[in-house]
């Protein structure tokens, strides 16, 4: 009894995993969606772009009916939620030559490695086709500029690394200008943080590629990052001084020699406008910085009594400041007398 009892469990097993076999070998029929990505694998010598349909970062949704055994259409639709599927150049249907080509979609997934060995078909798939731009990859050295925005530089920004590499397609680097450089830029608020007349040392600034592949994702920039020393130069307003007065200057040997005299009308220049750094100026205008025009008379100048000389402007105490002067007249006329000497 016992005996017939597993003879008839066995039966059920073996008819049950027939009927498991059967069923998975059976032909079925399922509409399914893929995300493909068209593009070269990691560190090929080749870059793909897709023209049409628009593709998003090469990245492309299809949907197709699959033909197959229930369970190849289920490790299938598995292996879809998991992510995106790499199409790539080599493949059967799918040549590395630069240049454009029309490939099928459900050609290559018939022969995607991960889907290749399943035994599928794909029919009616949306897209059919895609059209997609093959080209060799290649490198460029280009200098790297600082682009300011809001102030100028005293001369020309210390950039280091001043050479970054460019790589891309060689048919999209083959169209910037020979003169073309990558860029980095300071923004107008970043500019205005900037201490005027200092020596500045700004660290991981972001380097743009040219305007001609900026939109270009495909474009790789190497250091993408550099240091730039720069000077911004000290901004400039003007403030007008109604009077500075004029002193005369003589060497102390010849002070007990000659009588100098200015004539009233010139003992101050009237009006002067005085252009330079925006601190400077704001002191100028406060008065805590005096301001002295200045007529500076050599022994030959005082020998000869020369009736008029152009005045120079002083700053009290001297500033290492670059600073301007105008004045619609500084010429200062003079009475010069050389003095009596009492004989011995």
């Amino acid at each position: 009894m016992w005996a017939r009892i597993k003879t008839i469990i066995a039966v059920i097993g073996i008819t049950g995993l027939i009927w498991i076999f059967a069923e998975a070998e059976g032909l079925r029929s399922q509409e399914a969606e893929f995300q493909i990505q068209i593009d070269a694998e990691l560190g090929a010598d080749r870059m793909v772009d897709v023209v049409d349909p628009p593709a998003a970062g090469n990245i492309l949704r299809v949907t197709t009916t699959l033909e197959g055994s229930a369970d190849a259409i289920d490790r299938a639709e598995r292996r879809a939620r998991k992510g995106s599927l790499l199409v790539s150049p080599g493949l059967p249907g799918f040549s590395k030559e630069p240049g454009e080509q029309t490939i099928s979609i459900s050609a290559m997934l018939a022969v995607q490695p991960e889907l290749g060995g399943l035994g599928l078909s794909f029919k009616k798939t949306e897209p059919e086709v895609v059209k997609v731009f093959v080209d060799s990859m290649a490198t460029r050295q280009i200098p790297v500029r600082l682009v300011t925005a809001g102030g100028e530089l005293e001369g020309p920004a210390e950039i280091k690394p001043d050479q970054v590499t460019l790589s891309g397609p060689a048919a999209l680097l083959a169209k910037i200008p020979k003169e073309a450089a990558a860029s980095v830029t300071l923004d107008a608020d970043s500019f205005a943080r900037l201490v005027p007349g200092r020596r500045e040392n700004l660290l991981n600034l972001r380097v743009q590629p040219p305007a001609e592949v900026l939109a270009n994702a495909r474009i790789k920039l190497m250091p993408a990052i550099v240091d730039a020393n720069l000077t911004v130069r000290s901004r400039s307003i003007s403030v007008r001084v109604a009077t500075v007065p004029v002193h005369i200057r003589i060497a102390p040997a010849e002070m007990s020699k000659f009588d100098v005299e200015i004539l009233e009308q010139d003992r101050a220049l009237i009006d002067v406008t005085v252009t330079g750094p925006a601190d400077f100026i704001k002191q100028v205008e406060a008065k805590t910085i005096p301001i002295v025009a200045e007529v500076s008379l050599s022994y030959e100048e005082l020998e000869r009594g020369i009736s008029q000389k152009d005045a120079t402007f002083t700053l009290t105490p001297q500033l290492p400041t670059p600073v301007k002067f105008e004045v619609a007249n500084k010429t200062i006329h003079l009475k010069i007398k050389r003095r009596d000497v009492k004989p011995q």
